[in-house]
């Protein structure tokens, strides 16, 4: 084995182990080994997704695009990246021309999902997240079904089981639940917070903390069941109130 398909190898398991750092130093190594390199490319671009950092992995999908405008991976990435970054249209149009491309890509119908739901299109939403677990089982597996009141005692029966230094800072915060985040949330940081989030903390005009909203869809994503649903909720929750 050479030297260049040792460190895509070398990537590989890296990413497997979750160490995306060492994954995309070795696929950047690979890279200037065989500039051009499609599998460096969307290795290093795959590496920088599982680290968040979206943007930068759009710039690289765009040197493996140039390579292969069509791919219908490569296009999938570039409609994971830019939902992730926020741009929710451009990411509807990315999504449904990789879904032309290939129409068993999972990853593009169950992004295409998350897509329509915030645009309110909960039928066909559920059909793409349905269409990405019959391709993808073990990927992605159905949202916990619940109405809102079940959603709500279900908070209420987590917020009962926190620590009680956490039950005590709740003295003087609220709990709230909201369907998914608000855009204008999302985009309030310099880099736009991941619409997948749980929770968040929101702050009074004096910067103290006034409450924790809990994103009912992406929690209902989380988790396969109730009992797993419940605890999601709860570390949720306590992560929210015991961080800055």
């Amino acid at each position: 084995m050479d030297e260049y398909q040792q460190l895509l190898m070398d990537a590989h398991d890296a990413l497997a182990e979750g160490s995306w750092k060492t994954a995309v130093a070795l696929a950047t190594e690979a890279q200037m080994l065989k500039p051009g390199s499609m599998e460096a490319l969307l290795l290093h671009a795959n590496a920088l997704m599982d680290g968040g950092l979206f943007a930068e992995a759009s710039d690289v999908l765009d040197k493996a695009e140039v390579l292969s405008p069509d791919d219908p991976l490569i296009v999938t990435n570039r409609g994971i990246c830019t939902f992730e970054l926020c741009r929710f249209d451009s990411a509807r149009d990315i999504l449904e021309f990789a879904l032309e491309l290939d129409n068993r890509m999972a990853d593009a119908h169950y992004y295409l999902g998350l897509v329509l739901e915030r645009q309110g299109d909960w039928v066909e939403a559920n059909k793409r997240f349905a269409k990405a677990t019959e391709l993808d089982p073990e990927s992605f597996s159905p949202p916990v079904q619940m109405d809102d009141e079940e959603f709500i005692s279900l908070v209420e029966s987590a917020t009962l089981e926190l620590p009680p230094e956490a039950i005590q800072l709740l003295e003087n915060i609220t709990i709230e639940v909201q369907l998914l985040p608000d855009e204008e949330d999302l985009l309030a940081f310099a880099t736009p917070m991941s619409p997948q989030i749980l929770g968040m903390k929101t702050f009074d005009s004096q910067g103290k903390a006034k409450s924790v909203v809990l994103f009912q869809r992406n929690l209902q994503r989380m988790a396969l069941d109730k009992s797993e649903l419940k605890d999601q909720i709860r570390i949720t929750i306590q992560y929210e109130l015991q961080n800055p």
